[in-house]
């Protein structure tokens, strides 16, 4: 309001502002959507209400216009048709009655139809409006540069045949941006053209960003149905596939949200209807959201696999070979808004709070096992992380190598399964996929290319332990002799620690019975849920201090106020500090 008050063309400008306050209290509603939209329905410009309920919308034109409310969980309200004159101001409040979208109440049954328009289901369209709500409210934070961000982004080749890693980076990217995952056309475009088109005598696959996924072009060219989640019974899901008649290249796949919360947690896609004869089950892409402590929806995490081809002839369009996949993924590592705050996930302990315990043990179906050497001397590679992955890159289990380079790993189930192999100082390795029968031992060999060597202790773990600064710190030998498959399970060994009741991804350190501060590489994280994350072989040490007068004052640059009072754990990847047998 300040800002228009000191704009010269405010004054001819149609604005409508007011204030947005709860129907049963009265009390202001920060962190809302208010919503100008046409005669039509369509959506022109939105606000966000601030911390005492209050938006300012300018509106293109004189005209008639509706107004309507955006809150994740909570129905919508729209206002009548409003009038604004070429030099209005208009004061609008809006009393918004708090009735939660009932999520939890849709019974999916199996005769789902595929439904052209998804408004066409009264159920169908109460979850995708949730879904719609958070889409919108992530554009629109990626558009308003309102959020400092800090992502670990990486990129790898894999080998069409094998899916093994043949390259692969890590990049550690900060600004306004997210640095998000897809290069996408407009709506229209892919509409015409769709989602993987003729470049420069090859195939460019495209993803939808979400302008695209909120379009109506999006929602015509594709049809809807509920699903149920395969393992989790808290979700609901959206799917959507490209209508009945539609020839050109799309996508198909399905948007997970949380029943209780009606919060978007997910998108998963694959590429559909190709233009050649290549399997589209490796190609495609997931995203997963979040909601922050002030409101904000962002793209939390994303991968992304996209093929490479080449003709084999000079003009036959089906006769096109994949010659490798790119896979591109990020997460993000810290959110800060304008005024320095370090947001943290709004929902991470409701996530986790009524998660079911997990499975008992499995048995065992089939058994692989070898050594890991060096491709160059011969000599065996002590503490390789070998992983146990089925046909769609699921893990099943994980060793690491022995001083010997040997390893054995159980598989769950008779099938196919590779090897994939990480270790410090070296490519990334693998196998072939292996057919393991029930009650089969299989014997194999791998073998790791050594990287140049580079500073072994950039994190200086090493030093604070020789220093006895670090009382509590492990290193991936100790995290290895644990057992540990998390964070969260090296930090329980601790005397005096102990885990939340109710909510997995947080641990109490001290007597202050709070969650506390996660710290990736040096960079406070966006939430608690990096402790239970699965190790994969990308946590190098742990350190943790639990009194708020242990934690290093370099820790604590650029953190809240209050940190370290609920004690600290600061996790290092590989990409900072080699292994023990290294330092």
């Amino acid at each position: 309001m300040l800002i228009l008050a000191a704009m010269p063309q405010a004054a001819r400008a149609q604005v409508v502002r007011g204030q947005v306050v709860s129907a049963e209290e009265g009390r202001p509603l920060p962190r809302a959507f208010v919503i100008l939209q046409d005669a039509g329905g369509g959506e022109l410009v939105r606000a966000r209400t601030d911390g005492l309920g209050r938006y300012v919308l300018v509106a293109p034109g004189a005209g008639t216009y509706t107004l309507r409310t955006a809150v994740i969980g909570i129905q919508s309200w729209v206002s009548r048709p409003v009038n604004v004159g070429a030099t209005d101001t208009l004061d609008v409040r809006i009393t918004l009655a708090l009735r939660p979208v009932q999520l939890d109440s849709i019974v999916v049954t199996g005769d789902q139809q595929c439904r052209a328009d998804p408004t066409g289901g009264s159920q169908t369209l109460a979850v995708w409006a949730e879904a719609r709500k958070a889409l919108a409210a992530v554009a629109w934070t990626e558009q308003s540069d309102s959020l400092w961000y800090h992502v670990l982004q990486y990129h790898r080749v894999l080998n069409p045949g094998t899916l093994r890693p043949i390259e692969g980076s890590v990049n550690r990217l900060t600004g306004t941006s997210p640095a998000g995952p897809f290069l996408s056309l407009n709506a229209e475009e892919l509409s015409d053209g769709g989602y993987v088109q003729e470049v420069d005598g090859g195939w460019k696959p495209y993803g939808p960003d979400a302008d695209v996924l909120l379009s109506e072009t999006f929602a015509n060219d594709h049809c809807f149905y509920l699903r149920t989640h395969p393992t989790d019974t808290t979700r609901i899901g959206v799917a959507f596939e490209p209508a009945r008649g539609r020839r050109l290249p799309d996508i198909k796949g399905v948007f997970w949200l949380d029943r209780i919360t009606a919060g978007l947690r997910s998108l998963e896609f694959q590429y559909d209807r190709l233009p050649w004869p290549v399997s589209s089950r490796h190609i495609g892409g997931e995203i997963d959201f979040r909601q922050m402590s002030n409101g904000l929806w962002v793209v939390e995490e994303w991968r992304l696999r996209l093929p490479e081809m080449r003709r084999r002839g000079a003009s036959a369009v089906g006769d096109v070979a994949v010659t490798r996949y790119r896979e591109t993924g990020g997460l993000v590592v810290q959110l800060r808004s304008r005024a320095g705050e370090v947001l943290t996930a709004a929902d991470v302990e409701l996530l986790m709070a009524d998660e079911a315990d997990p499975p008992g043990p499995t048995p065992v179906r089939g058994v692989l096992r070898g050594t890991v050497q060096d491709s160059v001397r011969g000599a065996p590679v002590d503490g390789a992380a070998v992983f146990l992955l089925d046909e769609r890159d699921r893990i099943h289990d994980v060793a690491f190598t022995t001083p010997q380079g040997w390893f054995e790993l159980h598989a769950p189930e008779e099938g196919r399964f590779r090897l994939d192999i990480h270790r410090r100082g070296y490519l990334a390795g693998g196998s072939e996929l292996i057919y393991l029968g029930d009650g089969k031992v299989v014997d194999t060999a791998g073998r790791l290319v050594r990287l140049p060597s580079e500073d072994p202790d950039a994190s200086g773990f090493g030093r604070r332990r020789r220093e006895a600064i670090t009382l509590f710190g492990f290193d991936r030998l100790e995290i290895q002799a644990l057992g540990a498959e998390s964070v969260l399970d090296v930090l329980v060994t601790i005397p005096g620690v102990r885990g939340h009741p109710r909510a997995r991804a947080v641990v109490h350190l001290n007597e202050r019975r709070c969650a506390p501060d996660v710290l990736i590489d040096g960079i406070p994280a966006v939430s608690p849920v990096f402790l239970i994350t699965q190790l994969a072989g990308w946590v190098a040490a742990v350190e943790v201090f639990t009194a708020p007068k242990d934690t290093p004052l370099e820790f604590l640059q650029g953190m809240r106020s209050t940190a370290g009072q609920c004690g600290t754990v600061a996790i290092w990847t590989t990409s900072m500090i080699a292994d023990p047998a290294e330092r």
